[in-house]
């Protein structure tokens, strides 16, 4: 009788406490929705810059500490004015800044103006004088908390830099979603990278912030060409002479057509159309040409 007894308590206590499990579980999913409520608080849309200094390490070890600062604080003084134009917020990286942006073309917009500075600043210069930059952009969700931010966002726009030529501004296929119909920033496919720590490739894309780099390809033909000081070849452009630019953009299976007529390399006319068109009827037309 004892036996029975004690079975009927134990049975009573097991169920107490298995009850008592599911409301602690309960609570604790509870506790995390709310948690997760609040990170998402902090989780925001926005465009990473990285910027970088070419050849800093070496101008270091032959010019010393000193010289390697002011080279630096020389560049940010040059390009940070065109940043905060668009309400930025920046954090020093060594010899290169991160800068992020709440609008991805303000970001896209900033980092043309910064290029234009230096270009600015290295005019007339010599060559040792001279600060040239990378610029790699991205764009996407990611948490930022006292105006920090880490995470995938940033390190992709880092290995975006890191993969620019110097004195050009490459950006991710997500930002370049969200400036291909502007009509004042044009960009030039680059291609697929593989970087590290991303299981696919990136694909990205350049953005074109030196007008006599728009006339390149169709002047060079007919006028000498000419070498920039900053390493871009162009057109030697006469004063009258006006220019017809047209150019295609394949893009998942679609091309896009845009069309610049200007003077001087100034745009006056700015027309882009997206046509789909089959792989198939591509590969035909480039077999007749």
């Amino acid at each position: 009788m004892e036996n029975k007894v004690d079975l009927e308590y134990n049975a009573d206590t097991e169920s107490k406490t298995n009850t008592d499990s599911e409301e602690d579980l309960e609570e604790l999913l509870r506790q995390l929705i709310t948690l997760d409520d609040k990170i998402g608080e902090f989780r925001r849309q926005i465009a990473v810059v990285f910027t970088d200094i070419k050849g800093s390490t070496d101008f270091f070890d032959r010019y010393g500490d000193i010289a390697g600062r002011l080279m630096v604080q020389r560049c940010r003084e040059a390009m940070m004015p065109c940043a905060e134009k668009y309400n930025c917020n920046s954090k020093k990286l060594g010899d290169g800044m991160m800068i992020y942006f709440e609008n991805t073309e303000d970001a896209v917009n900033a980092s043309i103006e910064m290029q234009k500075a230096l270009y600015r600043f290295n005019s007339g210069k010599d060559h040792r004088q001279q600060i040239h930059i990378r610029i790699g952009i991205n764009s996407g969700l990611t948490i930022v908390e006292k105006g920090d931010i880490s995470g995938d966002v940033a390190n992709v726009a880092q290995r975006v830099e890191a993969s620019a030529q110097t004195d050009s501004i490459y950006v991710t296929q997500s930002v370049y979603r969200e400036i291909k119909d502007s009509e004042k920033i044009i960009c030039r496919y680059v291609g697929e990278k593989k970087v590290k720590g991303k299981g696919e490739p990136l694909v990205l894309y350049q953005v074109i912030w030196d007008e006599r780099e728009i006339t390149a390809g169709e002047t060079r033909g007919s006028k000498e060409a000419a070498i920039t000081s900053n390493g871009i070849t162009g057109a030697a452009l006469t004063k009258d002479e006006e220019v017809f630019c047209l150019e295609l953009q394949s893009e998942s299976g679609s091309i896009k057509i845009k069309s610049y007529e200007g003077l001087k390399g100034q745009k006056t006319l700015t027309y882009y159309e997206d046509v789909i068109v089959s792989q198939q009827k591509v590969k035909e037309y480039s077999k007749v040409i």
